[in-house]
């Protein structure tokens, strides 16, 4: 078994070019109906990094009306946004990954980047964005996934996700690669 972390659109390619077999997905009935989900590995929370300084922040992707909002093409944020009713949908500013979103949140060609909370918060230490807000805005399982049809070849790997998530040990690999300290963000409970 070789592990790679790798970009969204790299993993898409994989999948489409059936180069992976194994790949970790945040749950969505969609994505259900298109994948197997062997078993679910942690948590993902979604996030929206905003510039400092606003009057009020959003707390739900429903109070994001008349803002501009950047997102990787096809993350599941940009699905769920999508799917918002016209009224109240944001302007969705979908960037070839989440270096490119938050380069337009740093340019203030958008009021906000949504997408994964732990990729956010690297991005903007990358982007050296001090005194952003992360407001979190949704959980979801995470799970390991193969594509459609695989799971009874992927049965024995299946077997062993909730030992490891028993252990811990899933968590930890998860703290260990995924998750980078959030020095520079803040949250809304710090702003008030």
């Amino acid at each position: 078994i070789e592990v790679q972390l790798l970009p969204w659109t790299d993993v898409r390619r994989a999948l489409d070019e059936r180069r992976a077999h194994l790949f970790s997905l945040a749950y969505s009935p969609q994505r259900a109906a298109d994948h197997d989900f062997l078993g679910n590995t942690s948590t993902l929370h979604s996030s929206l990094v905003l510039r400092p300084g606003r009057a009020s922040y959003p707390r739900s992707y429903r109070d994001l009306e008349g803002m501009s909002v950047a997102v990787e093409d096809g993350a599941l944020s940009q699905r769920v946004m999508t799917d918002l009713p016209e009224s109240i949908r944001p302007r969705i500013v979908a960037t070839p990954n989440h270096r490119a979103s938050m380069a337009l949140l740093v340019s203030g060609e958008v009021d906000a980047v949504a997408g994964a909370g732990a990729t956010l918060r690297w991005m903007a230490q990358s982007a050296h964005l001090e005194g952003a807000v992360e407001v979190p805005i949704a959980s979801r399982p995470y799970a390991l996934v193969t594509r459609k049809g695989c799971a009874a070849t992927m049965a024995d790997i299946a077997a062993v996700i909730p030992k490891l998530a028993h252990q811990g040990m899933l968590d930890q690999i998860a703290k260990r690669t995924l998750v980078a300290p959030p020095r520079n963000l803040l949250t809304l409970e710090q702003l008030q």
